[in-house]
């Protein structure tokens, strides 16, 4: 069976932000649809993996808030600055 992130996030208690960011980083197993990966579901065996464990990644796992976006504005090329 799989899961929404929604669903993880609820049972597990935490933020919906927080299950997306433990799939980017790999810390649960998740399952990616669609022409560029942007359905996300989740095993039920990763929930009941998690729920028995502590739901917190290792601190080393830890990102602060804008990380992803920031890798994502590197990724991008310099515009060319105008004036």
């Amino acid at each position: 069976m799989l899961l929404t992130p929604k669903e993880v996030a609820a049972a597990l208690r935490v933020d919906l932000s927080t299950v997306y960011r433990w799939v980017h980083l790999g810390t649960i197993d998740a399952v990616l649809f669609g022409p560029s990966a942007y359905t996300v579901r989740i095993p039920a065996a990763e929930l009941q993996r998690l729920s028995s464990s502590s739901p917190k990644p290792p601190a080393s796992e830890a990102t602060p808030l804008g990380v992803g976006a920031l890798a994502r504005a590197r990724a991008i090329p310099d515009l060319p600055r105008t004036g």
